[in-house]
């Protein structure tokens, strides 16, 4: 096998979203919730297990998914715009697009 190349009919199809992206934001968005809910707790007592510790450490540092949720949305946003101008289509497609996606869970 000297440097052969792949022949473009056995690779496979390329995917048109990235699987690892929606585990990162699912995780994100599970820190943010998590953060918030923790919010609600009690203060923790003076002789807390060591459990509650670490998960309280943990906890206060949930803030940490929002600025990962908008790094990966800003990177699906600015791939999605580039999509379209590679396509050669409107701006107004992208807005439009943006704006289906974004606006109808406003009005219900």
């Amino acid at each position: 096998m000297t440097g052969a190349q792949p022949n473009s009919d056995t690779l496979p199809p390329r995917a048109r979203r990235y699987e690892s992206l929606d585990i990162w934001r699912g995780v994100a968005c599970l820190t943010v919730a998590a953060g918030h809910a923790s919010s609600y707790m009690a203060p923790a007592a003076a002789d807390a297990s060591w459990p509650e510790r670490i998960i309280r450490f943990f906890l206060a540092y949930c803030w940490g998914g929002v600025p990962l949720f908008f790094v990966i949305s800003g990177y699906c946003i600015a791939a999605s715009a580039d999509i379209t101008a590679r396509k050669g289509t409107a701006s107004f497609s992208f807005f439009r697009k943006r704006f289906r996606r974004i606006f109808p869970p406003y009005w219900f």
